[in-house]
């Protein structure tokens, strides 16, 4: 009787345990051939989502790039406004536009107030400044002795400014405070943005302003940076090369008692 071979063909001892005969088990239940297997194809499938969630970013970066600000949110129409019918000199602005502004308006325009807060200005003229935004009824912030009293006026005092640009929705009380005062004018208002101008400015105007006066938000997307009479690559330098244009926009200079 022939006794059958304990070696077969695939070199596997069949006496050993089955166990034996495999790859041990390194993680969850994979062996080593079959965790790098998974590692490989999880490896690729991130490459792939990777690839394709760069080339999304890529396409939203440039789309922001090419469509540039939205009206909604920056007074785009109202610099227009301000470009056509030619309205230019000393501008009070609500805070979070001032950076607008100042590169939007240079040079024929100067700001009051910009983001570069107390680095650049008066502690005098950072109280002023809110004062006339918030108005009398918001007192829990900050404020040096030196500004005294809390006085919307102040900030329209401070170097006699033309112009004061302010946003409807965040600047209530300056709104509801230059309509009501004798003089200012409000020459542009939309949804967004309200515009006044000095009314003894407007009235010795030798050009009869039209107001542009609208509840509705600006809609739409201005073609970047937004600025009414610069565009492309020389928006930043105006239209001449030289060394005046590149020199940084002038601002309000005061002197406070």
């Amino acid at each position: 009787m022939a006794v059958p071979s304990e070696t077969p063909r695939d070199a596997l001892v069949t006496f050993l345990p089955h166990r034996l005969n495999r790859q041990p088990v390194v993680v969850r239940g994979l062996t080593a051939d079959e965790l790098w297997i998974c590692a490989g194809l999880s490896a690729a499938a991130g490459l792939v989502l990777g690839l394709l969630l760069a080339g999304l970013l890529a396409a939203v970066v440039v789309a922001q790039a090419r469509f540039g600000v939205p009206r909604d949110e920056y007074p785009v129409n109202a610099l227009e406004f301000m470009h056509r019918n030619d309205l230019h000199g000393r501008l009070v602005v609500s805070f979070n536009w001032a950076q607008y502004a100042l590169a939007a308006l240079t040079p024929n325009s100067t700001v009051a107030f910009d983001g570069r807060y107390d680095t650049c200005y008066p502690m005098q003229i950072v109280d002023w400044h809110f004062d006339l935004l918030f108005g009398p009824a918001y007192t829990r912030r900050y404020r040096v002795p030196e500004s005294g009293p809390i006085s919307q006026q102040q900030a329209l005092n401070v170097g006699q400014p033309d112009l004061v640009l302010v946003n409807r929705r965040q600047d209530q009380p300056a709104v509801s405070f230059l309509r009501n005062h004798q003089d200012w004018q409000l020459v542009y208002q939309d949804g967004l943005a309200c515009l006044f101008q000095r009314r003894s400015q407007h009235q010795s105007s030798t050009i009869r302003l039209r107001p542009e006066l609208s509840d509705e938000i600006p809609a739409g997307i201005a073609e970047w940076p937004a600025f009414p009479d610069r565009h492309g690559r020389n928006a930043f330098i105006g239209l001449n090369n030289d060394a005046q244009s590149l020199q940084p926009p002038q601002r309000l200079i005061v002197n406070v008692p």
